[in-house]
């Protein structure tokens, strides 16, 4: 699944802390995937400050994160858990709309009738 790094971060701050052993070693290999390499800390320019990181907006920071089933339907639990709540942020609305209503980063959403 194509996802940026704004995505990537906020998707790593929503996965649950919690579960069955199965779900949370699905989830730690998942976390894995979403940090971020040596690579991409240079090329994104990556810098450090505080608790917060900043990079080059200019460079494009999509990268292909494989999400397999198991852990798309628990981040699409938790959103809509989050939606139910009222908890979601604008920085959410991008994964809501890959993980929920179903548009992979390839293209518009569609529509089944």
């Amino acid at each position: 699944m194509k996802l940026n790094l704004v995505e990537r971060i906020r998707l790593g701050q929503l996965l649950p802390e919690s579960g069955n052993v199965a779900n949370l070693r699905i989830l730690t290999e998942l976390r894995l995937r979403l940090g971020i390499t040596e690579e991409e800390h240079a090329r994104f320019k990556i810098k450090a400050d505080g608790e917060n990181i900043r990079w080059d907006p200019t460079v494009d920071t999509t990268t292909d994160i494989e999400v397999g089933d198991v852990a798309k339907s628990i981040i699409r639990d938790q959103l809509l858990k989050m939606d139910e709540a009222e908890a979601m942020t604008v920085e959410h609305v991008s994964l809501y709309e890959k993980f929920v209503e179903g548009d992979n980063g390839d293209g518009p959403v569609g529509v089944v009738e």
